[in-house]
Parts: C-alpha cells; structure tokens; sequence
C-alpha cells in the first residue's frame, strides 16, 4: 500500500517545481487535507492525473521506448 506524499515529494516524483503542484491541485490533482492543513497527493492520484494530462509529463517520461 502506497502512503500519500506532500507536496514537495510529489514534486520530485513528477520532476516539477512544487509550485506545479500546487497549479496541478486546482487543475484536478486530487489530495487529502490533513487536520493540520498540510495537503497530501496520494501516488495513484498523481498518476492518474498525469495520464489525463499528457501534455505535463516531463519530457524524459514520454520519451522512452517501450520495446
């Protein structure tokens, strides 16, 4: 079972500033808010999102050959 990410982790996975992110949360990207206030992006959630928007996955990611 995956954990939920912060914003800054999700960031790193998605290798994009945690201000796209934040852009990305208003856009869809769904998350969790803790008590706290502190917004956590489930994996799944960050990926599901990515494939609905291809035109934001890092250039790296949709350059690979998958043969």
């Amino acid at each position: 079972m995956y954990e939920y990410m912060t914003i800054d982790e999700a960031a790193r996975l998605a290798q994009v500033e945690p201000e796209t992110i934040r852009q990305w949360l208003d856009q869809g990207l769904t998350y969790k808010q803790e008590d706290d206030g502190v917004i956590k992006i489930h994996p799944t959630g960050l990926e599901t999102f990515l494939m609905q928007h291809p035109e934001y996955r890092p250039a790296s990611a949709s350059n690979q050959r998958s043969d």
